[in-house]
Parts: structure tokens; sequence; C-alpha cells
């Protein structure tokens, strides 16, 4: 929690992204014990507009050096209607909001079914790959406001839950390096995005 404490007196209000190949990023995160006022103060002024300044759908405490088990969601939904005029970008992000905070989340339940997925990562710049996730999952987790919560899903927000799980747990997109084969390595599963 000191790192928080630290991390909310900069003046700035967005946090420097850990990247790869910190090893920071390798480390598993330790459990919540206590939801604080600076916690929560952190997450809504620190980790969203963090996230939102770089294009991001999640974003995991790690990934600023914090390493407790919680992270950020927000799955909009990206279809907005094109003839809704909105003034700002800020006005239509918060038009399709879904934002999200999962702290000490565990995945309870997943789907049989697996999908070959495409995804970036905040700390690895503009490089993707292809990872197989579950198609559904069940996942309990603590809410901002200290209550316990069970949710399934699919999707999109099935996808960033899983790959933000996995920053909690020190794995990146490099983990999956080992489980490609040389044909996928030469179809260029770690692809620079154009």
């Amino acid at each position: 929690m000191e790192t928080v404490k630290k991390l909310l007196k900069q003046k700035s209000k967005y946090l420097e992204v850990v990247m790869h190949p910190d090893e920071r990023l390798s480390q598993k995160s330790k459990e919540v014990t206590e939801i604080t006022d600076e916690l929560k103060e952190f997450i809504i002024n620190k980790m969203f507009p963090t996230m939102y300044k770089n294009n991001g759908g999640g974003f995991a405490a790690v990934q600023v050096g914090v390493h407790l088990k919680f992270f950020i969601i927000d799955a909009s939904d990206k279809k907005i209607d094109e003839n809704i005029k909105f003034n700002t970008k800020e006005e239509k992000r918060k038009a399709r909001s879904n934002k999200r905070v999962f702290i000490n989340p565990v995945i309870t339940k997943k789907s049989k079914q697996q999908s070959w997925l495409n995804e970036g990562c905040l700390s690895f710049g503009k490089e993707r790959t292809c990872i197989v996730r579950a198609d559904k999952i069940k996942v309990e987790f603590t809410n901002l406001n200290g209550k316990k919560e069970t949710i399934g899903t699919s999707g999109y927000l099935s996808q960033c839950i899983q790959h933000e799980l996995d920053h909690l747990n020190g794995i990146t997109l490099l983990n999956y390096k080992d489980k490609w084969n040389e044909t996928d390595l030469i179809n260029n599963k770690l692809i620079k995005a154009v």
C-alpha cells in the first residue's frame, strides 16, 4: 500500500506504465487486505485516466508497479450509434462506459470451448499476439465498495478479465510464446501492430 500512497502524491494524473522487459511484470501480486480511501482514490483518479490515455480496455495494478491483486476494465460498447453527436471525445467515452474494478479476483469456472484471440498489452507497446482463451468464464471478486460479486461473462469482457488476471499472476504475453509452434512464429503470431 506504500507504493499506492507514493504514486498518489505525484502531481500528474497519469502514471508511468511499466514496460516489458521490466522484471516487475513477472512478479506475482499479493491479496488486497483492505480497501482504503487511498486505494479508491488511486484507482479512480490515477488508474482509469492512465488506461484511457493509453487507449486500454483493461489495466492491472502491476502495470504501474503496484503488486496488489486488482485490475480495472472498461469493456465499453464500441458500437455507439453514429448519428448521436457528442461535443467531446470524453462525452462519447462516458456515454459508452462500462467501468469495473476487480479486487482479489478468482476465475471459478471456465468453459471447455476456447478461441484464438488477438491481444495487445499496454506494457508491450504495439506488439500483439494470438492467445487461446476460454470463451466463457465465471469470476468472483470484490468491487470497489467492498462487496463480493460473481459474474459470468463471455466475449470481450471475458478476454479482458483473463488477460488482466494473468498480470496479477506474473504472466505476460511472452509466457504464451512456449505454446506457439514454429509455424505460428513464421506466420507472425507475434506481430507489430500497423
